[in-house]
């Protein structure tokens, strides 16, 4: 198992964290550098609905046992932005930046996330997610 130093933990995730409320706070407040981008963009009239989505999606990721879905709707989130800013790469770096920080705090907060141990258990209502057993 990979040994790290809590205070790396803890400074990765702080850094994340902020950028994340960072992105939400100038999509809500629609602030000038954003409705450049977006306009930009062409989609300046979603800009604090975009801003809407990033809370939802950080807050779910902020909570323990929620985590695992706001990773998801985190790396959508962010993969749009990306396959969004392919045609102005000066905007660019700040979404790739800013998932792979999402990846790593992730991984470091709840590794079995990337388990290939977790399996999809089919029920008669719906599709559950679960560990698999061991074999013997």
């Amino acid at each position: 198992m990979l040994q790290i130093n809590k205070t790396w933990v803890t400074a990765t995730m702080a850094v994340t964290y902020f950028l994340l409320a960072f992105s939400v706070v100038t999509k809500l407040l629609f602030v000038p550098y954003i409705a450049v981008k977006f306009e930009v963009l062409g989609i300046a009239a979603y800009g604090r609905l975009f801003g809407l989505v990033a809370l939802v999606a950080f807050l779910l990721y902020l909570h323990p046992r929620t985590i695992g879905l706001g990773f998801v709707l985190l790396c959508s989130y962010f993969g749009g932005a990306i396959a969004t800013d392919m045609h102005t790469p000066q905007y660019l770096y700040q979404p790739v930046i800013v998932l792979t920080l999402v990846f790593l705090t992730t991984y470091l907060r709840k590794p079995f996330i990337f388990s290939d141990k977790l399996a999809a258990v089919h029920k008669t209502c719906c599709t559950v997610v679960a560990w698999q057993r061991e074999s013997k």
